[in-house]
């Protein structure tokens, strides 16, 4: 018995058009043959012309993802790692775009200007006393008012200023209603968006941790999965959508990751095992939708005895989703499986996942292309973010020739419809 999660493939259906003719043959054995073949005539054709538009229909909404020889680069100051857990894109104004880079090691954000590709300012944050917040574990930004900081040794958001100053001290210990909820860190590795306006509310992610737990039906609708603190009279609660109750099949433990993506109007959930996406615009109900990668077949069920690290590298799952608020479409990152023995590379190839796609949909979520990459020393797809003018990818590699820990690099791909 195979301990996976299907690949959720349909079945083709097939049109039997001589097992048709078979059971009106009886009245056919004057012109048998005469009728079986206008009869097959008349199926047919129907078919062909319908599959014929299609595939026209298909043609005229492909579309073509392709890197430019526009690349963009960024020093790095003393200190600063080359390879974040967070990094962000704002952009105040049609004119003005900047790149938010988190440093663990300087327990700063760095502010990049990507017009000019230069470094603007520094966002220093406390780490001890009555403005300190620890250590940085990530953070996401709404705008230079309200920039949403994760605390690595605190159950706590931050929202801070653009220049550092801390506005509100959001406690997950103390919501209004009462519900317990988890520690989380705004961490763009896993999520396109971690925090988003949404009406009056800011909306945080609220992490799902098994913590030894059964994983069963009732244990996933008891969770969930985003929290929001209301602009409008300062209350912090959490929000009524809960996680799939069907994720985790026979009790098996799948990885919990939840990566999200908001389009102005809704968000849209991936689950690191699960070939469909969650859509909802208030925040109680999902809508389901189907985008799968080509790439990824089955998930194998994982347990506490597994290196996190190596089942991520040897299993396919979905890492992130994204939305292009420029071109209105939506990325979902799958990784694909790899199998790799060597413990020295185990953590080279998940820091820097040696194959990838890009699954892109419209705004319905319905799947359009999917574009692979296997250059193993090229990419680093956790570094990933989108601009006015295109989608830009992290060329920061180890295994690269020119790669360099004292500099950031991005290539611009864009989407072109053909």
């Amino acid at each position: 018995m195979s301990l996976t999660k299907p690949g959720g493939i349909k079945p083709r259906i097939h049109f039997m058009t001589n097992d048709l003719c078979f059971l009106i043959s009886p009245f056919l054995d004057r012109y048998k043959l005469y009728y079986l073949k206008a009869i097959k005539y008349f199926i047919w054709v129907p078919i062909l012309i319908f599959l014929s538009a299609c595939s026209r229909k298909g043609e005229e909404h492909a579309i073509s993802f392709q890197p430019t020889q526009d690349t963009v680069t960024f020093e790095l100051p003393q200190q600063a790692e080359v390879n974040s857990y967070s990094l962000r894109y704002f952009s105040p104004n049609e004119q003005e775009e900047y790149l938010l880079y988190m440093s663990k090691k300087r327990n700063s954000i760095l502010l990049y200007d990507l017009n000019k590709s230069s470094l603007e300012k520094e966002i220093v944050l406390t780490t001890e006393g009555p403005e300190g917040i620890g250590k940085i574990s990530g953070f996401d930004i709404i705008d230079f008012e309200n920039i949403i900081i994760s605390s690595a040794s605190k159950k706590s958001f931050y929202r801070i200023d653009s220049a550092g100053n801390i506005i509100q001290d959001l406690s997950v210990e103390n919501l209004a209603d009462g519900y317990p909820a988890s520690r989380t860190h705004l961490v763009s590795r896993f999520s396109g968006n971690s925090a988003f306006q949404w009406k009056q509310f800011i909306v945080l992610p609220n992490t799902f941790h098994l913590s030894g737990r059964t994983p069963t039906s009732a244990l996933a609708t008891a969770h969930k999965m985003f929290l929001a603190f209301d602009l409008s009279n300062n209350e912090f609660t959490s929000l009524p959508l809960t996680f799939p109750d069907d994720y985790f099949q026979q009790g098996h433990i799948y990885p919990t990751g939840a990566s999200c993506a908001f389009d102005g109007k809704g968000v849209a959930v991936s689950l690191a095992a699960d070939h469909r996406v969650f859509y909802s615009e208030d925040f109680a109900k999902f809508v389901i939708k189907p985008l799968p990668s080509s790439a990824v077949r089955e998930f194998k069920p994982t347990s506490a005895q597994d290196d996190p690290f190596a089942y991520t590298v040897h299993n396919g799952l979905y890492q992130n989703i994204y939305f292009d608020p420029y071109r209105k479409y939506f990325l979902r990152i799958a990784l694909w499986p790899y199998q790799e023995n060597n413990p020295e590379l185990i953590q080279q190839y998940y820091d820097y996942p040696p194959h990838f796609s890009v699954v892109i949909a419209d705004q319905q979520l319905n799947l359009i292309s999917e574009v692979n990459f296997t250059e193993i020393e090229r990419w680093n797809i956790h570094h990933l973010f989108i601009g006015r003018k295109g989608i830009y990818i992290s060329n920061a590699n180890p295994l690269s020739e020119d790669y360099r820990e004292d500099r950031l690099s991005f290539v611009r791909f864009e989407i072109i419809e053909k």
